[in-house]
């Protein structure tokens, strides 16, 4: 077999694969997983039922893929990130990233599939929410990690530090957006949301030098510091 035929032939392959998800999706966001039978699938793709199994042996491995593809872009580049880093910076950033990946992606219209199947697939469920916690919070961690160590924040439970960060984030714009309810995520009420949250934030980990920088530069509004009390 020549290069030119193995090449066609990895790119039909490919279009038949990036067909069945693309059938998949659209067929669990209208009717949900449950729902959502396999060959109704292959009949969106326009590929047989053999070809699909041939692809993904499983509704459970087609969902799975289909939440590896929306959370693609999530994984973040700690190089981005130098010790020189302060804490504001890398809170905000992080925050932010997550934040923007999460409105522009087709995940909170996914995640209401997973939570609509919580019950009648928790499997599904389990496995989304492990993808999920690894995508959004050891990332988190690392940088808190890398933080402490040099000295930027104070030493602490990071994994509690990152889910403590992203939990505000959830809580102020996506589970309301999951919900409909007041679901403001304008580039403006973001930014000032985002600026709120950091602070609360900083306020628990920063070191005393970091706080006395940034409170002269009038970036933080000091907060009453019940954490050290």
């Amino acid at each position: 077999m020549d290069t030119t035929e193995t090449s066609y032939r990895s790119s039909v392959a490919q279009t038949k694969r990036t067909a069945i998800l693309n059938a998949a999706q659209t067929l669990f966001l209208k009717s949900g997983y449950s729902a959502t039978g396999m060959t109704e699938i292959a009949a969106l793709a326009d590929v047989s039922t053999a070809t699909m199994y041939k692809y993904f042996r499983s509704k459970d491995i087609l969902f799975s893929e289909i939440i590896e593809r929306a959370t693609k872009g999530l994984d973040m580049d700690l190089g981005e990130m130098t010790i020189d880093d302060d804490l504001v910076e890398a809170a905000y950033m992080t925050a932010n990233r997550l934040l923007k990946f999460y409105i522009e992606s087709d995940l909170p219209q996914l995640m209401r599939v997973v939570i609509a199947e919580a019950f009648t697939a928790p499997k599904l469920a389990r496995d989304t929410f492990n993808d999920f916690t690894r995508k959004w919070y050891d990332p988190s961690k690392e940088i808190m990690d890398k933080l402490v160590v040099a000295g930027i924040a104070k030493p602490h439970d990071t994994d509690l530090s990152a889910r403590f960060l992203i939990g505000m984030i959830k809580e102020a714009f996506v589970w309301p957006s999951l919900f409909g309810v007041d679901a403001d995520i304008s580039r403006q009420t973001r930014r000032r949301k985002l600026r709120e949250i950091v602070e609360v934030f900083i306020n628990y980990y920063d070191t005393d030098a970091f706080r006395k920088r940034y409170h002269d530069k009038g970036w933080l509004t000091p907060l009453p510091q019940t954490h050290n009390d």
